[in-house]
């Protein structure tokens, strides 16, 4: 009964390493190598191997011979130590993605960041001789010590303090973009920190693994549906994304009159491009996207690049006048960065708005309308200076 139990066991940990390499050749193969993605694969580098160690070290366990004997401890301790390893890359991970970099950190925090990791592994490595924390039985089963506990802890702590700090970004939250992801990530958390605490109450059941690796594919596939949705210059939502939202949000409220559509396009866009070339068009479109997102970050808005050079806000408020403060913000925002940028060039929009009233595509006409009656009328004032 307790060998069919260990090749369940085995099975399902080889059912996870495969499933955690076929995420790692879809990431290899992934055009984004940004930070945030290596990071990720950081974790799920290291979840492999350790899923490998146990997948090697309940093979070993229970194993009478002498050569056993010394595999057995040897393979478990690095899988104690791996376990520790996976939680502070998760949560340098999740320091990622909160745009908290590892390399900003002073060397104070980065020491007592790494405590926990080293105490762990002095700890492991000391037990080889103390048994504090592992040692074999005399059927060269595993048995865990008085200090056991502890290496436990050390990767529940890291995973706590990355769930506080997500916590604390989804408090300061100031749109419901921001809050969703938190709220994703955070659930993503609480799958390894209980196989963590369930693995101290029960050491004999392998839960560690599995509760690192299905978290790790929900994350993956999320960010693949992300990047579906996202334009990849700019890092905003793209057309698809826009018109499904739209569809949404029209669909979900019968009362629809409250719902404002801004359209915004660059102003001499193709002069920047053919005077500057495409590579600084291309950066005008990065910093003009970075504008928006730093003024639409104190609204509940939806912002999307909706093609070319053109943008597109989807927002909810009780009047025009509201409607107009955005766009207000939204002007003042670009004169504040032309009159501080070195830059050879200026970037200002043009930006009309619709209220909606009878349907989508009159919805979206009317903002088109508006955003080039704006943009003829800062020529004709332009030329008249």
């Amino acid at each position: 009964m307790i060998a069919d139990i260990k090749f369940v066991y085995i099975e399902f940990d080889i059912f996870c390493i495969l499933l955690l390499y076929v995420i790692l050749y879809r990431m290899h193969k992934d055009l984004d190598q940004g930070t945030e993605n290596i990071c990720l694969r950081n974790v799920v580098i290291s979840v492999l191997c350790g899923t490998v160690l146990e997948c090697l070290w309940k093979g070993f366990n229970g194993i009478s011979m002498r050569f056993p004997l010394r595999i057995n401890k040897t393979i478990h301790s690095c899988v104690i130590i791996m376990v520790c390893i996976v939680a502070f890359l998760w949560l340098l991970y999740v320091e990622e993605r909160l745009h908290d970099r590892w390399a900003n950190k002073s060397t104070k925090i980065k020491c007592l960041l790494l405590l926990p990791l080293s105490a762990s592994i002095l700890m492991t490595v000391l037990s080889f001789t103390t048994n504090t924390v592992i040692s074999l039985d005399q059927s060269n089963l595993i048995q865990y010590g008085k200090y056991y506990v502890f290496v436990v802890v050390f990767p529940a702590v890291y995973l706590l303090y990355a769930s506080a700090k997500i916590l604390w970004h989804h408090k300061l939250a100031r749109n419901r973009r921001e809050r969703s992801a938190d709220t994703s990530i955070l659930l993503s958390l609480l799958f390894p920190f209980a196989g963590v605490i369930l693995s101290g109450f029960r050491s004999g059941i392998p839960v560690v693994w599995p509760c690192y690796a299905f978290p790790l594919f929900v994350i993956y596939m999320n960010e693949q549906g992300h990047q579906i949705s996202t334009d990849k210059l700019t890092g905003l939502n793209n057309w698809s994304k826009f018109n499904s939202y739209l569809d949404e949000v029209l669909g979900q409220h019968k009362n629809c009159g409250n719902i404002y559509l801004f359209m915004c396009d660059i102003d001499s866009f193709k002069q920047i491009n053919d005077t500057y070339g495409h590579y600084e068009g291309d950066q005008a479109l990065k910093e003009t996207a970075n504008i928006l997102k730093e003024v639409c970050k104190t609204h509940d808005v939806f912002l999307a690049r909706y093609g070319g050079d053109e943008f597109a806000i989807i927002a909810r408020f009780e009047n025009k006048n509201e409607a107009e403060g955005l766009k207000s913000e939204i002007v003042k925002a670009f004169m504040a960065r032309n009159e501080n940028s070195d830059k050879k060039y200026d970037i200002s929009l043009s930006v009309g708005i619709s209220q909606y009233e009878d349907s989508k595509l009159a919805f979206i006409n009317k903002a088109d309308r508006a955003m080039y009656a704006y943009k003829l009328q800062n020529k004709a004032a332009s030329a008249d200076q």
